[in-house]
């Protein structure tokens, strides 16, 4: 009968409890009170009523109300609760040295129990009061004679006080206790080490416990994961070494090195490590994936250096000569050129095919082979040659619509634009939908567009999808404003003729004829909307010949001369690239950044030169007086 009635009467308090609830909620806070003391009266056991009362007490800053409310409650004495509670409360009402005596006697109501500690840590910790919740902890663990008590909540309250070495060591126990663990501990450290200075005072911390225990897996695995984070990748690399001794891998260990080393453009690491795998387990599994991974390693070696070299691409083919070394090791870090990368790279993906006729791989490679040929030493017969193979003998693989694409690029570049177009439109036809099915419908457009055929590739043009995540949709938008503008004022539209023919030749590394068209183009249409696109393509030229600091220059000039066009901001980003990678004019570079988004704010490149201009300053640079 009693607990019947009790129950009616928390059903007639449901209404104004939700009330109640709402304006705490809406920060109503005077009203919110009146309502939840009134409910405290009449159900002085219901404890939610009491905990919103104390709720908006706080939000009001009456503390010493919600204090007195604590004091008067029936199982005050001993709650540990309720007596961390107040002392939060009193911290929080300024009075610190009342708090820390509520918060001590709090734990000598329940010594023994690991929930006290909590309670006052999660109390003091809602403070901020950060060093004295890890003093809290520290004397729990003492008192319950549990060494493991509490380690995942003193690991943080170390990294948050910047005790980073304490929080490592802490976190090296976990894994010490349960190996299982280790990717938990490797997250958890991933966030202290968006701290400055926390990575460099984990690592000795954990080098230690290697020492201290040599055979234990797990300790050398988070070192390993340590160095490869602090992008020291010598010492990574003779951690892995271990791991993989110890794991018995036959290599695994130094493949995943070397593919995280590589991420890290640390290649003359990863190429001793795939070295080392074909040394140790020749005729492993591993040993082929490592020989294909040394050629990868050359051509993304390759690439990075290409992008900073003030060599212009179109000279690679004459440097290309025969390489005279069979080796590439860390000592010939400083030496490597893009050239050198690059011939490495072919040399490693024809042995692989001629070792290993028929393998999985082969249509991988041959793609790598045929790009690398089309691209850099545009040796286009040998470029056909391998995606036509691809294409004969590898006709379901994911790299044959790939293949097709680029045999229609080829052909493009030999002035077969008929030919061109047949596998453009293939792949389109075959693909249907799809990034690269908006590739081959632009570089439709751009035949049509060479050909002077302007409504042509306007209609293939605005069938490229504008959501799509490459770059295309951008040079489809771009290429299409320069056709509905450009058009006229004579019916053979002849300043977008030149240009169209212009961008032809420079496809086709013409740029000496090119330039010579552009300049003819900008002295007899100097006003016309083409212009500022012809001026962009000089410099496209210039910069391929060698004239990198006249392309520039030119480049620097083009909003200024051309004020209103919208290539203005791409301009200034081109130019400060080039300033940074191929001349090294990183101050000048920062400058142009700046300058880019000063000018044009609300450019698509803003965010680009925004994290250019992060990379830069973190390097020390500073703009130029």
């Amino acid at each position: 009968m009693a607990d019947g009635h009790a129950q009616q009467i928390e059903r007639s308090l449901v209404p104004k409890f939700q009330e109640a609830d709402a304006l705490l909620r809406d920060g109503e806070y005077e009203r919110a009170a009146a309502l939840f003391e009134a409910l405290v009266n009449d159900s002085p056991e219901t404890y939610v009523f009491f905990e919103r009362l104390l709720r908006a007490y706080e939000n009001m800053k009456r503390y010493d109300e919600a204090i007195a409310r604590i004091a008067e409650r029936g199982e005050y004495a001993g709650n540990v609760s309720l007596m961390a509670e107040k002392g939060r409360l009193l911290y929080l009402d300024g009075q610190e040295q009342p708090a820390l005596q509520m918060w001590e006697q709090t734990i000598e109501a329940d010594p023994q129990n690991e929930q006290t500690y909590r309670t006052v840590y999660r109390a003091m910790t809602d403070v901020r009061h950060m060093t004295g919740a890890a003093d809290v902890l520290e004397e729990g663990r003492e008192r319950l004679g549990d060494a493991d008590a509490f380690r995942f909540e003193l690991a943080n309250l170390y990294g948050v006080t910047g005790q980073h070495d304490r929080a490592a060591a802490e976190y090296v126990q976990v894994i010490a206790s349960d190996e299982r663990r280790l990717s938990f501990v490797r997250n958890r450290l991933s966030r202290l080490f968006e701290q400055d200075g926390a990575l460099e005072a984990a690592i000795p911390v954990v080098e230690a416990a290697v020492e201290d225990e040599p055979l234990y897996q797990p300790f050398r695995e988070l070192l390993g994961w340590l160095y490869l984070e602090g992008e020291h990748f010598e010492q990574a690399l003779d951690a892995y070494r271990a791991i993989d001794r110890l794991e018995g891998s036959n290599g695994r260990q130094l493949l995943s090195f070397a593919s995280a080393a590589i991420d890290g453009s640390a290649y003359a690491a990863a190429l001793t490590a795939y070295q080392e795998v074909i040394d140790r387990y020749e005729d492993s599994g591993a040993a082929l994936r490592a020989q294909l991974g040394l050629a990868a390693t050359f051509e993304h070696w390759g690439d990075e250096l290409s992008e900073m070299s003030a060599a212009p691409r179109a000279s690679l083919e004459e440097q290309m000569q025969p390489d005279e070394s069979e080796n590439a090791s860390e000592d010939q870090a400083e030496e490597m050129t893009a050239e050198h990368a690059y011939r490495r790279a072919l040399k490693g993906y024809e042995s692989f095919l001629d070792s290993e006729p028929g393998h999985q791989q082969e249509a991988t490679v041959l793609e790598r082979i045929g790009r690398l040929h089309l691209e850099v030493t545009r040796d286009f017969d040998a470029a056909e040659a391998a995606f036509r193979q691809l294409l004969e003998d590898h006709s379901q693989a994911e790299e044959a619509p790939r293949a097709a694409f680029n045999m229609g690029r080829v052909a493009l570049k030999r002035g077969d634009l008929e030919r061109a177009r047949v596998f453009f439109s293939r792949v389109i036809d075959e693909r249907r939908t799809g990034e690269l099915v908006d590739e081959a419908r632009y570089e439709l457009a751009l035949l049509h567009f060479y050909r002077g055929e302007f409504e042509a590739s306007e209609t293939l043009l605005s069938a490229v999808r504008s959501n799509t995540t490459s770059d295309v949709a951008n040079d489809a938008i771009e290429l299409r404003l320069l056709i509905l503008d450009g058009q006229g004022p004579d019916s053979l539209h002849t300043a977008l003729r030149t240009l169209a023919t212009s961008q032809l030749l420079q496809r086709q590394h013409h740029h000496e004829a090119a330039l010579s068209r552009l300049d003819t183009l900008l002295a007899q249409h100097a006003s016309h909307s083409v212009a500022p696109a012809a001026w962009m393509a000089r410099t496209e030229s210039l910069q391929a010949l060698g004239s990198v600091a006249e392309a520039v220059d030119q480049l620097l000039e083009l909003p200024e001369r051309f004020p209103r066009s919208t290539l203005a901001d791409k301009a200034l980003f081109r130019a400060a690239s080039i300033l940074e990678h191929q001349i090294g004019d990183e101050a000048a570079a920062l400058d142009t950044y700046i300058q880019l988004i000063e000018s044009f704010p609300g450019s698509v490149r803003v965010s680009d030169a925004r994290e250019r201009i992060r990379i830069l300053r973190g390097r020390g640079i500073e703009q130029e007086a």
